[in-house]
């Protein structure tokens, strides 16, 4: 009240105001000026304690809102104003420099909200409050949240750890090792669906007065970390430590010139870096002084200073990251919450079991895709993107959460291994974590126009393109093709032919490679054209009927076919670098699938030979079924490993820079899968050869990955160029590294 009085005699001449004063009765009112303009309004709680009642939350909302720049400043307890500024916040956009709260104190939370912070209860004892009070790691995790803006972020109710990645700018590994931490305080809690919200006690973050103190990017704080960083040298000098750090100006450096302390304390973590693993510690306490440096690690910038002791710590790290741990988690919730009841219902099963081919495939309309059966598949997408899961690899600014290579190699490995069914079918892309590799190529190679004209309809899924590389006469040597484009004025005429066009039935657009300069075998001089399918001049001849049905497979020919020069797609004569990329993405990933549906093929067969008895015992006893399935087991392991690490390097050094190790990992997998689905049928029997299990549709289907995008044949001559020096390029022909 001395406040606001004080404020109200010293109001500016003509500015208006509504001032809310909430006190317990109506003898606390007091006798305050009351400028022309401004209403005084107060708000009596009769009786009620203070913090418990909506009174000041329900007048600030009702009151008159202003047009021009509207000032707000909120003082009281701090839980009763946490609503009032989320409100003031989000619904009306005000933005935080118009916004002062201040938090003077708290109403007592209940025990389950602070996470059991007393730290000096009774029944502790005197090591157990001595090691708590040394401990350092809450301040500086709640200093770091408040610094990264962690608590804005869930102002508004509870967020995935992706989207609060999204939001603060920061990696969702980091963001989502903070959270749980910050969980463990009792600061924010985890619903059942994996997302995190602040708790009143959490609340307090929210308090702009005490962020102003805690936040690492403002002064205050800084001159408290140089402070306790000088402490020691303080006290075994008997001066100010600073001076040796910041020479004898230390105290004036330190208030006025944070900065300098800023870039020094940067320093120092970098000298005393190399010095992590001398700590002769006990394990357990080496582990928990070590724990502060894996969260600044964790969530500071990449590469940063602040990396410094925990990458020497623990620079080898094969520990699935927890993020994706909780990805996968939530995956197979969903696919047993709604993806499985809908593959269980209107005889969908019809899809997947003995009967599959024949369900899929429209054997009166050119042996192409079920329409039911693509509906139905379209259905469980759109599902998963509601859900949050489909856009996994895309950027956040298009609802995605900037997945990785790993992501995507760990996510898909995982899909593959639970074997058949409707959120994973390997034989037409289809995942409910999307494989778009169409948008992520349009948001790397697009023009502003393009992008503004296909990426929402590409991430929605209402249309796309198909991609037609190979031609008749030239499959893998790509850059030999005959199909070619020629200028007209502002367009271009295209005439040739392809095949394995895949996916023709239903694109509107097919992305035609066609050569518009140099000569055959040149890299350069290959173009990339959207090209309308139905262009006149533009023909479907045939579906090519494969060795797995259904096929979307056309042999198409493009006579004189007219396109814009707008219609040129990753810049003229650019094209073998957007078809790359193609190849590129999608063989990691696709290794990666390869891997899990061999792994699947591997699991099911032990099962079998574990229950299936012929002669009185288990077929598992047996050395000649345990060995076989031993040799692929191993080769499991081994290719994941490779699989990981190659994605990670992809992530860290650029998607070209390990296009060996890519080569690697595609021939062997797909290799590997198709070994491990006729172990499988051999350890089944009869039953194995039947449709009745899947092994014959995952052989069938993945027989083809060891020919299609670029022929194991292929891959090895590629690790061979690396092996032996034939390629010295970084990056594979026609891409500029």
């Amino acid at each position: 009240l001395p406040a606001i009085g004080r404020w109200l005699e010293n109001w500016p001449h003509g500015v208006p105001g509504q001032i809310f004063i909430e006190v317990a009765e109506q003898s606390h009112r007091q006798q305050l000026t009351q400028p022309d303009g401004v209403q005084l309004t107060w708000l009596v709680r009769d009786g009620a304690p203070a913090g418990t009642t909506s009174l000041l939350h329900d007048a600030v909302r009702a009151a008159p809102w202003w047009e021009g720049r509207v000032f707000v400043w909120l003082a009281g307890e701090s839980l009763t104003l946490a609503p009032i500024r989320r409100w003031l916040r989000h619904e009306k956009q005000l933005p935080k420099a118009q916004l002062d709260v201040t938090g003077y104190w708290r109403r007592q939370p209940h025990a389950e909200d602070t996470g059991g912070l007393d730290v000096l209860g009774s029944t502790a004892t005197h090591t157990l409050k001595l090691q708590k009070l040394a401990d350092i790691v809450p301040g500086f995790a709640i200093r770091t949240a408040i610094t990264m803006g962690l608590a804005a972020a869930l102002e508004s109710g509870p967020r995935t750890s992706g989207q609060i990645a999204a939001q603060t700018a920061a990696p969702e590994t980091g963001i989502a090792k903070l959270l749980r931490y910050l969980a463990s305080l009792g600061l924010v809690s985890r619903t059942a669906d994996g997302r995190y919200g602040l708790t009143d006690f959490g609340a307090e973050l929210n308090n702009d007065h005490l962020a102003g103190e805690l936040d690492f990017a403002a002064d205050h704080a800084l001159r408290e970390l140089a402070g306790l960083l000088c402490l020691t040298d303080a006290v075994e000098s008997g001066r100010h430590g600073g001076s040796a750090w910041f020479s004898d100006a230390a105290p004036e450096t330190v208030l006025t010139e944070p900065a300098v302390v800023a870039e020094r304390i940067a320093d120092e973590r970098g000298r005393r870096s190399d010095a992590c693993e001398t700590l002769a510690v006990p394990g357990a306490e080496r582990a928990r002084r070590f724990s502060l440096r894996r969260l600044v690690a964790a969530v500071g910038p990449s590469g940063s200073s602040a990396r410094g002791c925990a990458e020497n710590a623990a620079h080898m790290d094969f520990d699935l990251p927890q993020d994706l741990s909780d990805l996968l988690a939530e995956l197979d919730d969903f696919i047993e919450r709604v993806v499985k009841p809908i593959e269980e219902s209107d005889d969908n099963i019809r899809f997947f079991d003995h009967r599959r081919e024949d369900a899929r495939t429209d054997w009166d309309n050119l042996g192409l895709p079920n329409e039911e059966w693509e509906q139905l598949l379209h259905r469980v997408k759109r599902l998963a993107d509601e859900a949050g899961f489909y856009r996994y690899p895309f950027p956040t600014e298009y609802g995605g959460r900037n997945g990785s290579n790993l992501g995507m190699a760990i996510i898909r490995e995982h899909l593959a291994r639970k074997g058949l069914g409707l959120h994973n079918d390997l034989q037409n892309e289809h995942s409910i974590v999307g494989n778009n590799v169409g948008l992520l190529l349009m948001i790397a190679y697009g023009t502003d126009e393009q992008k503004a004209e296909w990426i929402d309809d590409l991430a929605e899924g209402r249309r796309g393109f198909a991609f037609g590389i190979t031609e008749p006469n030239h499959g893998s040597d790509a850059t030999h093709m005959e199909t070619t484009a020629v200028r007209d004025g502002d367009e271009w005429i295209i005439n040739g032919e392809k095949t394995w066009n895949t996916g023709i039935h239903k694109a509107q657009y097919d992305m035609i490679m066609a050569r518009t300069s140099g000569k055959a075998g040149d890299g350069d001089g290959i173009t990339a054209f959207l090209v309308p399918t139905s262009s006149p001049g533009f023909e479907v001849l045939e579906y090519l009927w494969t060795f797995n049905m259904p096929t979307d497979h056309a042999h198409i020919r493009l006579t004189d076919v007219r396109v814009p020069h707008g219609a040129i797609f990753g810049g003229e004569g650019r094209g073998l670098q957007v078809v790359q990329h193609f190849f590129n993405e999608n063989r990691i990933r696709q290794a990666a699938s390869s891997l899990g549906a061999a792994q699947f093929c591997i699991d099911e067969a032990v099962k079998y030979a574990k229950e299936r008895k012929p002669f009185g015992k288990a077929l598992a006893t047996n050395q000649a079924i345990q060995f076989p399935l031993v040799e692929l087991q191993t080769q499991c392991e081994m290719l994941r490993a490779l699989i990981h690490k190659t994605a990670w390097a992809m992530d860290k050094y650029g998607a070209f820079s390990q296009s060996d190790k890519v080569s690697m990992c595609n021939y062997w997998a797909n290799r590997l899968c198709c070994d491990a689905a006729d172990r499988a049928m051999q350890v089944h029997g009869g039953m194995g050869y039947s449709r009745h299990k899947p092994f014959e549709h995952i052989y069938r289907h993945h027989r083809r990955y060891r020919i299609t995008e670029g022929a194991e044949e292929i891959q090895m001559r590629r690790v061979a160029g690396y092996m032996f020096g034939f390629m010295g390029q970084k990056a594979p022909k026609g891409v500029q590294a």
